[in-house]
C-alpha cells in the first residue's frame, strides 16, 4: 500500500506524523510525504503538533541589541505597533491518531486550522486538523473531507506563547520608541548648541513623553496578558 498524505500546514508550524513506526514531518516548506506501507486491512496514523522553536533569551536580546534601530524604522514605515498583539497567538498543541481503511493507493491531505481568538470570551478556540482525500493522485486532485475512524485529538497547552508574543511587543515598542529618542536627542543637542532655550524645553518634554507612553504601554499590555492567561486557563479547565 502507498499512502501519501498532503500538508496544508501554515508558516512555522509542523505535523509529526508516525506510520508502523516511521516518523516523517509535514510542514509550510515539505508538503508532501510518501509512506510504503504493508498489504493489512487499516493503518493508525499517528500525529503530533511540532513543538514551536523559541530562541534563546540571551541570543534574543543581543539580536534585538543590535537590531533595534533598523526594526524601529521598519516599524514606523509600517506602523507596526498593533496592541493586539495576542490576536495570533496559538496558546495549544495538539496530537492524536487516526485509522485509514486499506487502500492499494491512497492520497489524504491534512489541513491544519490554527487557534482564533474569540472576542466575546477573550480566550482562544482549540485548532483543528481537517482530513480530505482524494481518489485520483493528480496534479490538482478534488477533494472530499474523509470520514477517518476513531479520530481522536488530545491538546496541551503552550503557555510559553504568551511570554514570546508580549516580548515580541514589547520590542516593537522600545524599538520604535528608540527612533523618536534619536531625533528628539539630536534636536535637543543641536538646540543646546545654539542656546535656544524654548527649543530645550519643548524637546526635554517631549522626551520624557516619550518614555511615559512607551512605560504606558508595555504596562497596560502586561496587565492584559495576565488576565488573558488567567482567563485562558480558567476557561480551558472548565
Amino acid at each position: 500500500m502507498i499512502l501519501d498524505i498532503i500538508g496544508d500546514i501554515p508558516a512555522k508550524e509542523g505535523l509529526i506524523l508516525k506510520i508502523n513506526g516511521v516518523e516523517k514531518e509535514l510542514n509550510a516548506t515539505n508538503k508532501k510525504v510518501r509512506f510504503q506501507l504493508p498489504d493489512e486491512e487499516e493503518h493508525m496514523v499517528y500525529f503530533k503538533q511540532k513543538k514551536r522553536r523559541q530562541r534563546n533569551p540571551v541570543t534574543s536580546l543581543l539580536i534585538f541589541l543590535l537590531t533595534a534601530i533598523i526594526q524601529g524604522f521598519a516599524n514606523l514605515l509600517v506602523m507596526n505597533e498593533s496592541v493586539a498583539w495576542f490576536r495570533n497567538l496559538q496558546p495549544y498543541l495538539m496530537k492524536g491518531h487516526f485509522s485509514l481503511p486499506h487502500k492499494a493507493h491512497t492520497v489524504i491531505a491534512l489541513k491544519y486550522l490554527p487557534s482564533q481568538y474569540l472576542d466575546e470570551l477573550e480566550t482562544w478556540s482549540k485548532p483543528q486538523l481537517v482530513i480530505l482525500e482524494s481518489e485520483q493522485n493528480t496534479d490538482q486532485p478534488q477533494w472530499n473531507v474523509l470520514e477517518a475512524e476513531n479520530l481522536l485529538i488530545r491538546y496541551e497547552k503552550d503557555l510559553k506563547q504568551f511570554d514570546y508574543r508580549f516580548g515580541a511587543y514589547i520590542r516593537k515598542v522600545v524599538s520604535t520608541a528608540l527612533i523618536w529618542v534619536i531625533l528628539f536627542t539630536t534636536l535637543l543637542v543641536a538646540a543646546y548648541l545654539k542656546e535656544i532655550t524654548v527649543g530645550q524645553v519643548v524637546l526635554i518634554i517631549l522626551l520624557l513623553g516619550i518614555f511615559a507612553v512607551s512605560a504606558f504601554l508595555i504596562i497596560v499590555q502586561y496587565l492584559k496578558k495576565k488576565k488573558l492567561l488567567a482567563n485562558f486557563l480558567k476557561i480551558d479547565s472548565e
